[in-house]
């Protein structure tokens, strides 16, 4: 049995739950193929499948609705320390906070709403709120999704309402916000569109709704098309992996003013780190070597060739 790319055959019982069109855009069979066998935090059962029409790639079996809550409620946390090799840090929200406080800051330099007067602002997956925090302290009026209990009730406490999932925000009271954002949600979502336009539904009139999540062509998979990337890259958690065309394809049924684009993540030294050592992580001796100007370069040009590791979207209701 292939643990990668490439043919496999399938058992009778196998081939009878294989997937009949494609989840996102309904293609035919014909157009499936098998991407990954490996799924990290699945079982023997699951594959990935990419889909030659629309291009994206997606969980199989898919995810009942009842795992899907299950899962982001109470094995999602734990499930990414492991992935990121945190597990022996603390899994609490203050220290979770302290963790993510440069990428908060990096996020924040890259929104593109005017923050400069008091906001209406909704985070949908905000873990433990190292971005609405700071925004709420500024002066923003901000309310939060998030599933998993250990960082909602450590929120509510501090006075961010917080919810388990969009539903229950819906349910509590009629809100609309002037900011809508998550990163690196969407591809954990089993109804993308409908996700998506729920929030479209929640903005006030010229309202942004901006989001990143990550990119299937990714030069790790595309490119270098290491075996040892893909064996980590698509995991349980993740029911899709958009591309460009995919995501435009799915936005575009919105109706709405989109502008989908491309940036670049993680530099050459992890790039050569996956190539040389097969796992994530950086090397600070070769980014010392490389300096900052070639490292920038690579990631242009990345980003220019189309096999930059993170998609970006933003939404504007009019």
């Amino acid at each position: 049995m292939s643990g990668r790319l490439g043919p496999r055959e399938f058992s009778e019982e196998e081939a009878l739950a294989l997937p009949g069109v494609c989840p996102l855009c309904s293609a035919s069979s014909g157009q499936l193929h098998v991407e990954s066998r490996v799924v990290p935090g699945g079982t023997d059962e699951h594959s990935y499948f990419r889909c030659g029409t629309c291009e994206v790639r997606f969980l199989w079996p898919r995810l009942s609705t009842e795992d899907e809550v299950r899962f982001y409620r109470d094995e999602f946390a734990v499930f990414m320390q492991s992935r990121e090799g945190t597990e022996s840090l603390p899994l609490t929200a203050q220290a979770h906070r302290e963790r993510n406080e440069a990428l908060r800051l990096e996020r924040m330099a890259r929104i593109s709403a005017d923050l400069s007067t008091p906001k209406r602002v909704l985070e949908v997956g905000c873990a433990s709120g190292f971005m609405l925090l700071p925004l709420q302290a500024q002066g923003h009026s901000c309310m939060a999704v998030e599933p998993s209990g250990l960082f909602r009730e450590d929120l509510n406490s501090r006075g961010l309402p917080t919810f388990e999932s969009v539903d229950d925000l819906v349910a509590s009271g009629d809100f609309s916000f002037d900011l809508i954002f998550h990163y690196f949600v969407l591809e954990h979502v089993g109804d993308p569109l409908g996700f998506v336009q729920q929030q479209i539904g929640l903005l006030a009139p010229g309202g942004t709704l901006e989001f990143e999540l990550p990119c299937g062509n990714d030069a790790l998979l595309e490119v270098y098309k290491l075996d040892s990337f893909r064996d980590f890259y698509f995991q349980v958690g993740h029911q899709w992996v958009f591309t460009p065309q995919s995501l435009s394809w799915l936005l575009d049924k919105t109706g709405m003013d989109v502008e989908v684009g491309l940036r670049q993540r993680y530099g050459l030294a992890n790039h050569i780190n996956w190539a040389e050592n097969g796992r994530p992580g950086g090397n600070p001796v070769l980014a010392a070597i490389y300096g900052d100007a070639l490292d920038s370069a690579y990631r242009e040009r990345l980003v220019d060739t189309g096999h930059a590791d993170t998609l970006t979207a933003v939404i504007r209701k009019l």
